[in-house]
């Protein structure tokens, strides 16, 4: 398979990303990105067909800070936990995603959201069509993501009950040495308009889950007035993205097409320094959380203590000042980027990753875990109020049937 290769450059914007203020505030303007062959498909909703991988694939492969061009996802999570807790609007695992048009609300540049190749070369559906939203979240391509990845209600089409998204080095990374503001973890955001929470996990416990946390870093829309903090460059032109999603509760089914837009794609570069990591200090990955999740009020362990009614418009002001009306509308894609040792299962480190960024990026396990909380379950847009002990039901859902489409001539 042959590879394109661009660079996109905002000549305005170029001198901000060369400050050392831009690193601070974390603002990515300057990317390389390949375009790899998608895989078609299509299948029909009614009377309208649906074709997909009409174009190709817009894959990340660098990012520029300084003079440095840095590698994103050099390194991918070994697995990726969706975290939902079941609440009134939504159950079962909904999803909802952007995705660059091709002339037409029902043709699509990218692949179907999950298209795992089968043993004979053709590309399977899982589950009736629904989506694997672990692999949007951490993947490489540009031309597809998650669509209000932390909402529970307002809009109709893309009431979701994901709390918390896990993206999980099992056996750990480790930082450099030297140059902490300069590895770290690239969040990509449609339009770079919406809040979005990111904290380094610190500790797993027995069962592989996060047991501890570093601070919760808030990463802002670009157009945010206070320049010392965390917040997205425009890093790449506008696109028409289609809105797609399936049903809020189960079965889910295939996307349907709801609405669409043209918008740009927003870059945050959030370092291990930010995350409150030190030199050559272990970590096991990162989590995302909404924007009205506050460390004070809530357990960041346990996402049945998260507000189960985040929305756009909820009256929801942190104790930092922050407001968070925009907390359900975060429109996500994260990864590495920058030198790290990565531990394997042996217990060997390793500064080379085992397959080629350029052709791989999925993750080896993607883990989608709906949780059912006790009926006293928090659900006040404040978000006060632990559940404590209350998991009534744990039931670990791993997507492992599929389906094959209908394929084109």
């Amino acid at each position: 398979m042959s590879y394109r290769y661009r660079t996109t450059l905002f000549p305005i914007l170029l001198t901000t990303l060369l400050s050392s203020q831009a690193y601070a505030r974390g603002e990515i303007t300057t990317v390389t990105t390949m375009l790899q062959g998608a895989i078609p498909s299509n299948y029909t909703l009614g009377d309208q067909l649906y074709e997909w991988g009409e174009g190709e694939d817009l894959i990340l492969k660098s990012i520029q800070l300084g003079d440095k061009s840095i590698e994103y996802n050099k390194f991918t999570p070994d697995r990726v936990v969706v975290r939902r807790v079941t609440n009134s609007r939504a159950s079962g695992r909904p999803c909802a995603v952007f995705a660059a048009t091709m002339g037409s609300d029902y043709r699509f540049q990218p692949t179907y959201p999950d298209q795992p190749l089968a043993g004979d070369g053709t590309a399977d559906l899982t589950e009736e069509g629904n989506c694997d939203y672990g692999k949007l979240v951490s993947s490489n391509r540009l031309n597809i993501g998650s669509l209000d990845l932390f909402a529970n209600a307002e809009r109709d089409y893309s009431i979701k009950n994901i709390e918390r998204v896990d993206l999980i080095f099992s056996n750990g990374l480790i930082t450099p040495t030297a140059g902490l503001d300069e590895s770290g973890h690239v969040v990509i955001e449609k339009s770079g308009n919406n809040h979005v929470q990111i904290a380094a996990i610190t500790a797993l416990n027995d069962k592989g889950e996060p047991s501890s946390y570093g601070p919760l870093i808030m990463v802002r829309p670009h157009d945010y007035q206070d320049d010392s903090e965390i917040r997205y460059g425009i890093a790449y032109e506008a696109q028409r993205f289609a809105f797609l999603s399936n049903k809020n509760k189960a079965p889910q089914g295939y996307l349907q097409y709801r609405r669409n837009r043209t918008e740009t794609l927003g870059m945050a570069f959030v370092s291990v320094a930010d995350l409150g990591l030190g030199a050559e200090q272990k970590y096991y990955g990162i989590s995302l959380f909404g924007a009205d999740v506050d460390p004070d009020l809530h357990t960041l362990t346990d996402p049945t203590t998260f507000p189960l009614d985040t929305g756009f418009e909820t009256p929801v002001t942190l104790p930092s000042g922050v407001p968070a009306q925009n907390a359900g509308d975060a429109d996500i894609i994260v990864g590495t980027a920058g030198d790290f040792t990565l531990v394997t299962a042996s217990g060997e480190t390793t500064t080379t990753p085992p397959t080629d960024v350029a052709g791989s990026s999925e993750t080896k396990d993607v883990v989608d875990i709906v949780d059912t909380p006790a009926p006293s379950s928090n659900s006040g847009g404040s978000g006060g109020g632990s559940i404590g002990a209350g998991l009534a039901t744990l039931l670990p859902l791993l997507w492992r049937q599929r389906r094959r489409p209908r394929r084109r001539g």
